[in-house]
């Protein structure tokens, strides 16, 4: 039955420090050790931003990350996404809705890789343009 005796797990809550964002419907992972990445979501205007923050889990301080271009090609901001984080590899970011309430195509999915994510750099069997859009390559 449900005894409810959690397994040995326990919430605990972090007194966090740093310039947090307020952000609804966003995604993120832990990537290297302990640094959590949030991406994108809705601010608290309900508009959605394109941004990166990051939670050092270590020291519970927050900090606002530069995202690496403000130029395409880039994703796109997004709600409800989703993402997933790949020791050695990076955060993936896929899906959700964007700035029109659409769907984002199931093609924008995007890999943010950093030099303390990635450990030891690989390159990845990326498909072509022309494959992902459904064309030879």
């Amino acid at each position: 039955g449900g005894g409810g005796g959690g397994g040995g797990c326990e919430w605990v809550e972090l007194a966090t420090s740093g310039p947090a964002v307020k952000r609804a419907h966003h995604s993120g992972g832990v990537v290297s050790d302990a640094t959590l990445l949030i991406f994108s979501g809705q601010d608290e205007t309900l508009i959605t931003r394109r941004t990166l923050s990051s939670l050092d889990l270590r020291t519970a301080t927050w900090s606002s990350v530069p995202l690496p271009t403000d130029t395409p090609p880039h994703p796109s901001p997004r709600i409800d996404g989703a993402a997933a984080a790949v020791r050695g590899v990076g955060l993936v970011v896929f899906g959700g809705v964007g700035e029109d309430f659409g769907f984002v195509p199931p093609a924008d999915a995007w890999l943010l890789r950093g030099g303390e994510d990635v450990r030891p750099p690989r390159r990845l069997a990326l498909p072509s343009k022309a494959q992902a859009a459904g064309g030879a390559g």
